[in-house]
């Protein structure tokens, strides 16, 4: 099984081409939620659907090739499956969050932004391989600019997803409490990009948190 990238994305631009877009998502029929994805097993998808594949290609190369054809096309492995009620839909614009194998969609949406001529961004983060960034497509004068950047899981998260962020911190803190590691070594990887009100803010939680997994141990005790 891959690891899952986690991906939130925007598509905006001209009121007509969303209203494309739109049409074409909505008509897709999605995949059986009981139907496993099946290795070289070709599914009417998202990336697909909306960009197909590379025009100089026959369908049966696709066939043999699509592998490696997803990963330079798409950007991952696998195509992803529709489900209709995880967008919202606005007159200018289209946003979803969707999971893709190993890697974010950079390909498919810089593809999709030349065909379409609209404008799209991407959060994305990926814990397993701990990495995490954003990736603006954006034209001007008629040429689509990618801006990529990426960083560490963590730091991705901070900078990008706080709420995430503190989401995240809480259970940290709880495994490195119950794994009796000490608050100076815990903070230490956070110094080079947490504020330092958010570092006081983290070293509160780790001496709070480690107060109350004490005192529920002496109770058992």
């Amino acid at each position: 099984m891959p690891n899952w990238c986690n991906n939130y994305i925007r598509i905006y631009g001209e009121e007509k081409t969303i209203r494309i877009i739109t049409n074409v998502i909505k008509s897709i029929n999605p995949r059986d939620e009981d139907e496993e994805q099946v290795e070289g097993k070709e599914y009417e998808g998202l990336f697909k659907t909306l960009i197909g594949v590379p025009p100089e290609m026959p369908k049966d190369e696709y066939k043999l090739n699509w592998y490696d054809t997803n990963i330079a096309w798409f950007g991952t492995k696998w195509d992803v499956d529709v489900s209709n009620d995880c967008f919202d839909f606005s007159e200018g614009e289209i946003s979803f969050s969707c999971e893709t194998a190993w890697s974010p969609p950079i390909p498919f949406l810089e593809n999709l932004c030349r065909m379409y001529k609209v404008n799209a961004y991407l959060f994305y983060s990926e814990p397993g391989m701990a990495f995490s960034g954003e990736t603006d497509f954006t034209w001007v004068d008629g040429q689509v600019f990618v801006n990529d950047s990426e960083y560490e899981y963590k730091e991705g998260l901070y900078k990008l997803s706080n709420e995430e962020f503190w989401s995240e911190m809480e259970s940290n803190i709880e495994y490195a409490v119950e794994e009796d590691i000490d608050v100076d070594e815990f903070i230490e990887e956070y110094k080079a990009y947490v504020s330092e009100k958010d570092v006081k803010d983290i070293i509160t939680m780790f001496n709070e948190t480690k107060k109350e997994y004490e005192e529920r141990n002496t109770e058992v005790e």
